[in-house]
């Protein structure tokens, strides 16, 4: 509620999310044929297992109407695993890897000129996300980071967006090869 001291990183964050989970199924055959298609009907369906689960253990908690009661329904389910995927940074916390989410930290663009790894951490002394400017900046110029070595199928399922010209972008190509054990 707005008693929280997240509320107003809760308030900034968008409404709705222009990814293919969301996707209507005429959209979806755009991506038919590719891995991004495979992955996205597997997001969907691990959205909706993990809902079920999230149901059957708040069920059978000592606040069993918890969900009802504060009206969070699938879609609000899906909703924060998208913002989750899409705005959460990855960073080593105490020397093990983790996800964390960070006011206005979701308002960096990617660029893929960074170099990956060098534009944000977290500073355990400090117990801090750390963004660091990677090369010198004009006021008002928008500053990027990267969000690593995503290619545009990533960057569109996680955020919506593909890059013109994406370096680390690829194509996989599946071959298959007959073997003969003489």
């Amino acid at each position: 509620g707005e008693g929280s001291s997240r509320w107003a990183h809760i308030q900034s964050l968008p409404k709705a999310y222009d990814i293919p989970v969301f996707w209507t199924d005429a959209q979806l055959e755009e991506l038919k044929g590719s891995a991004w298609h495979e992955l996205t009907m597997r997001y969907k369906a691990e959205m909706t297992t993990d809902w079920a689960v999230l149901n059957q253990i708040v069920a059978s908690s000592a606040d069993p109407k918890f969900l009802e009661r504060h009206g969070i329904t699938l879609s609000e389910y899906m909703w924060a695993y998208a913002t989750f995927k899409s705005r959460a940074a990855e960073v080593t916390m105490n020397g093990k890897k983790a996800k964390l989410m960070a006011y206005r930290f979701d308002m960096f663009n990617h660029s893929d000129e960074i170099l990956p790894g060098s534009s944000h951490d977290f500073d355990d002394a400090r117990q801090s996300l750390v963004v660091t400017a990677t090369r010198d900046y004009r006021k008002n110029e928008q500053a990027f980071i990267s969000y690593g070595t995503a290619g545009n199928g990533s960057l569109l399922l996680g955020g919506g967006f593909v890059l013109e010209k994406n370096r680390f972008d690829s194509v996989e190509v599946p071959l298959t090869a007959l073997c003969d054990s003489r």
